[in-house]
């Protein structure tokens, strides 16, 4: 019977060591993704503050001037909301990418792991050993396997987050453009 589940673990196409290859590999992507966000956050950071250095943009002032709405031209209405979308912008391209950012500390799969910091972090040091040590090698690979499915999946929110934010980032820089280039802000 030993001999049986030692072919078995032999014949295993994902063995351990591959499965710490991937985790590895998963982890670096997660890595790569939180540097991505800060680089970009670090961005919209410096181009908010060119934003809003000056006070209030000189589209809102125009708008304040007047007492009535029907004295408003159309031009002064579009550059009041080229403006408000600038702001709308870069304020969701902020959101998204703290979206990305945030740290991830709930296993999406509810099931305790010996690799997830979350499942570690809520077990005693003495629960933790008795875990790692009352485990076999295929109930190992079968924790790395699972830990490797949520660890993708953290790196794919973290991406859908951070490609949210690039774009509403881009439209920003646009939007921050067309303002300087007509004075609006």
């Amino acid at each position: 019977m030993a001999q049986n589940d030692n072919q078995q673990q032999k014949n295993r196409a994902f063995k351990k060591e591959d499965a710490y290859e991937t985790l590895g590999i998963i982890n670096t992507w997660i890595g790569n993704m939180d540097t991505k966000v800060s680089f970009a956050l670090a961005l919209t950071g410096v181009l908010i503050g060119v934003i809003f250095e000056k006070g209030m943009p000189s589209a809102f002032e125009r708008i304040t001037e007047v007492s009535q709405l029907a004295e408003l031209s159309g031009v002064k209405i579009i550059a009041a909301i080229l403006v408000a979308l600038l702001y709308l912008s870069s304020f969701i391209s902020i959101l998204c990418f703290m979206l990305s950012i945030i740290a991830r500390v709930k296993n999406l799969n509810n099931a305790p792991s010996i690799f997830f910091f979350g499942s570690i972090g809520n077990m005693t040091l003495e629960n933790y050993k008795s875990a790692i040590n009352d485990m076999d090698e295929k109930e190992m690979i079968d924790d790395l396997e699972e830990q490797i499915h949520t660890n993708s999946k953290i790196c794919s929110l973290k991406a859908k987050w951070y490609n949210k934010g690039i774009k509403f980032l881009l439209a920003t820089v646009i939007l921050w453009f067309v303002c300087m280039i007509f004075q609006l802000i």
